[in-house]
């Protein structure tokens, strides 16, 4: 069988076609973020969303969804006075303080930390992570720290003037 180079390219076409709509029929073709945490797959903690996926595209609504911690709570722990703080992403935080005139070490890891924390999952801190007073008050009167926690956040944490 002869084909020719028209043949050819309607071909490739029709596979290109076919194996991108069955890979989308089948759920492997995702284009788009899901915004959902990688999990723990084993232990205590096994189906816990994972605080260390956390990114910086994520709002405080999708950590409010993936982790269980009210927007309300999100928006006091970092000081984000605004009218709908669930639309807050995560890498905002970088402009605010540590692109300001007086910068602060506050970030994505600190939102990880602070998830971490806050549903006392295991989180293995990368660098040196810090919280706002206003996030460590919040979760000392949850009962959320532990006294190894309380004595590493006496020297990272930070107080806004």
């Amino acid at each position: 069988m002869n084909l020719n180079s028209k043949s050819v390219g309607i071909i490739i076409i029709a596979l290109f076609i076919f194996i991108i709509g069955g890979a989308k029929i089948a759920g492997i073709w995702i284009t788009e973020s899901t915004k959902e945490p990688a999990v723990f797959n084993q232990g205590e903690f096994k189906g816990m969303g994972d605080p260390s996926d956390i990114r910086g595209s994520y709002t405080f609504a999708d950590i409010s969804k993936s982790f269980n911690i009210p927007i309300e709570d999100l928006a006091i722990a970092f000081n984000i006075n605004m009218d709908n703080p669930q639309n807050f992403k995560v890498k905002e935080l970088e402009d605010i303080y540590v692109k300001s005139p007086n910068p602060v070490e506050i970030g994505t890891a600190s939102v990880r930390y602070y998830v971490a924390l806050y549903n006392s999952v295991p989180y293995i801190k990368k660098e040196d992570e810090k919280l706002l007073k206003e996030g460590v008050d919040l979760l000392d009167k949850k009962g959320k720290l532990t006294n190894e926690e309380k004595e590493y956040l006496k020297t990272h944490t930070i107080t806004l003037k």
